[in-house]
């Protein structure tokens, strides 16, 4: 519990008193999520820009979100080391690259 409210995720509360951050499930191009936004908002949560480790821990200057090739899914499943980490903003088009596969498989920080 932080600031009244059960938390999401386990760890300690944010310092401002709020849940902690924590990686989101995986998923790919085929769940029509655009960013972190409409994935965290569509599930329940806030998105937490630049709040998470690799590992899903919470931390205060981490990533908005990370990939993971379609090959390594399985790690992704298993909160495994990413290929590739984000420091954009929650709002930014995650598949906008040419050079990211559209079967790349995300996890985004949110927030609840």
């Amino acid at each position: 519990m932080c600031g009244g409210k059960l938390c999401h995720a386990g760890g300690h509360c944010a310092a401002d008193g709020t849940c902690p951050a924590f990686l989101g499930t995986c998923f790919s191009t085929v769940d029509n999520f655009v960013s972190c936004d409409d994935y965290c908002t569509k599930m329940g949560f806030t998105c937490a820009a630049q709040s998470c480790n690799s590992d899903g821990s919470p931390a205060m200057t981490g990533y908005s979100w990370v990939s993971f090739a379609a090959a390594n899914r399985a790690q992704c499943q298993q909160n495994g080391y990413p290929d590739k980490n984000s420091f954009d903003p929650c709002l930014n088009l995650i598949w906008l690259s040419p050079t990211k596969p559209k079967d790349d498989v995300i996890r985004c920080c949110c927030k609840g």
